[in-house]
């Protein structure tokens, strides 16, 4: 059975593929009605929100933290791989560029037209590059051509050494600089957010296209593959550790209530009525040889023996011992009685699986005294106990389970609905309304898709499960408090849980309408059938 928590895994996944793929399309075609940087903006920080909101089991200081390292590393990688290299690589392109500018300089410098005329033909040709270049003559100004490109975002850097031109009327000065690295807080806010700032802001006229031909968008990819890719393996490791951690403490909880509840068929063993049949004869008995002053001894000695001869029935209750020998034909049947209950309590403590026969099964349901009748009655308590139609049960069909186990969840089921019912009962008290207890257990064979299945189920209108997804799958809040207030654990869900699995078989739960207005828990419990 396929928990919630792996269900939305598997959401995710397919969440995520969807927008990678929706990525990818629009690094290749125009969006029209929004520029394409928004979009990839929009997607990828739901790549990020996705699994941030739908892996609820993380707790959100994890999340908090695997955000903040995973972008903390991711801008330090493309800082020190992408952001350098990238540029280089443009600087490298700008260098051609420089050398036949100043090649062309050099010939216009040198031909025998006027200075004038040189100013105007390297003005023309400089109006073409985006480049920052100074010409001088003779150590001053003699043509300036100012960036095209801003300089308060972009570092104005040399792309080659100053060059020098030597002609008859004097010696020039050639110097190339482009804005080609951006600074680095705007180069970063440009790769997180795809260029949405400062370009969109600051630029009325965004080319969509210039920006999808140039694929400007790259150094937003590099950015967020690792921020995306960091974040994932963080949320793995982190969804794998609690999923553990929860498992652990899952276990440890319901071997406790198997504890607790194994010490609880025991001490009704141990505090059986044989038991105290036994201690008030030996009582009686002993008082009346102090009266009779057979003995010598006091009352508080005979209490002592009593209760030393319960605990060892071995040495006291023998021919050896004269209470026995006087009271031997009324002692005989409560000691075979305490004898039967000890020899149960390797079966009581077992959990271990074997055959039984359907009609096994019932037997030992019939035991639950809420199903033979011993039950005390309960004022507004509606208990009905529909066993399964013997026609169905055949010899030779077996349920592969631990019978004391069996017990132990069908008690644990009644227990959790008579707890239900009895807490509505308590709020339809303090609103004045009348409120009927009604639960429903039942067994039944069913023959499902093939294969036959013992079905234990049982209806309540105790208002319902207040979690019905998380109940029998994890630790949930029980609608009954410990005795200082505070929230008290619902073990016993987890135990059936536990044991339900540990047999083959599986659960089912839900919520329905039991009366107007008026909603119930049902549970169905579907044990498979061998032969």
């Amino acid at each position: 059975m396929k928990t919630k928590y792996e269900n939305n895994i598997r959401k995710i996944l397919f969440i995520e593929v969807l927008l990678l793929f929706l990525i990818y399309i629009f690094q290749l075609i125009d969006a029209v009605i929004l520029p394409n940087c928004v979009i990839l903006l929009l997607l990828a920080v739901l790549m990020i929100m996705i699994p941030t909101l739908l892996l609820k089991i993380i707790p959100l200081k994890w999340k908090i933290s695997a955000l903040t390292i995973s972008f903390i590393v991711a801008s330090a990688n493309w800082i020190f791989v992408s952001y350098n290299s990238f540029y280089d690589g443009v600087a490298f392109n700008l260098y051609n560029e420089a050398n036949v500018l100043y090649t062309s300089t050099s010939m216009i410098l040198k031909s025998t037209i006027p200075d004038n005329e040189k100013k105007n033909l390297l003005k023309a040709m400089y109006e073409k590059s985006f480049a920052e270049i100074t010409v001088e003559k003779n150590d001053k100004p003699f043509v300036f051509a100012e960036s095209k490109r801003s300089k308060d975002e972009y570092q104005l850097e040399p792309i080659i050494d100053t060059r020098y031109i030597f002609t008859d009327n004097g010696k020039y000065n050639f110097k190339y600089s482009y804005a080609n690295q951006p600074f680095l807080n705007v180069g970063l806010t440009r790769a997180i957010s795809f260029s949405v700032f400062p370009d969109i802001i600051t630029n009325e006229k965004f080319n969509n296209f210039y920006y999808i031909k140039n694929k400007l968008y790259n150094r937003s990819i590099t950015l967020w593959s690792a921020f995306i890719i960091l974040y994932f393996l963080f949320l793995s490791i982190a969804y794998y550790k609690t999923k553990i951690d929860r498992s652990n403490e899952n276990i440890a909880e319901i071997y406790k209530y198997m504890h607790l509840q194994m010490v609880k068929d025991i001490n009704n063993i141990t505090t059986s009525k044989a038991k105290n049949v036994l201690q008030d004869l030996l009582t009686n008995w002993n008082m009346k040889q102090i009266s009779s002053s057979e003995y010598e001894t006091t009352y508080e000695a005979a209490s002592e023996a009593a209760r030393s001869t319960k605990h060892d029935l071995g040495h006291k209750w023998t021919d050896k011992n004269e209470f026995y020998l006087n009271n031997k034909e009324d002692i005989k049947p409560y000691i075979t009685e305490i004898l039967n209950d000890l020899n149960d309590i390797p079966k009581v403590i077992s959990i271990r699986a074997q055959k039984y026969s359907i009609g096994d099964i019932l037997e030992k349901l019939n035991e639950i005294d809420f199903i033979n009748g011993s039950q005390r009655k309960e004022r507004g308590l509606n208990f009905v106990y529909t066993p399964v139609s013997l026609d169905l049960v055949k010899e030779n069909e077996y349920c592969e389970v631990n019978l004391e186990r069996i017990k132990s969840i069908v008690n644990n089921l009644i227990g959790n609905s008579v707890e239900a019912t009895n807490v509505l009962k308590r709020k339809f008290r303090t609103k004045h309304k009348s409120y009927e207890r009604n639960i429903h257990l039942k067994t039944d064979i069913k023959l499902i898709d093939g294969k036959k299945y013992f079905i234990i189920s049982i209806k309540d209108n105790g208002g319902g499960f207040p979690e019905p997804d998380k109940i029998y799958k994890e630790i949930v809040v029980s609608s009954r408090k410990n005795a200082d207030g505070s929230v008290r654990v619902g073990e016993g869900t987890s135990y059936i849980n536990f044991f339900v699995h540990l047999y083959n078989g599986h659960i089912e739960a839900e919520n329905y309408l039991a009366e107007e207005d008026l909603s119930g828990a049902s549970t169905k419990i579907y044990f498979p059938i061998i032969f």
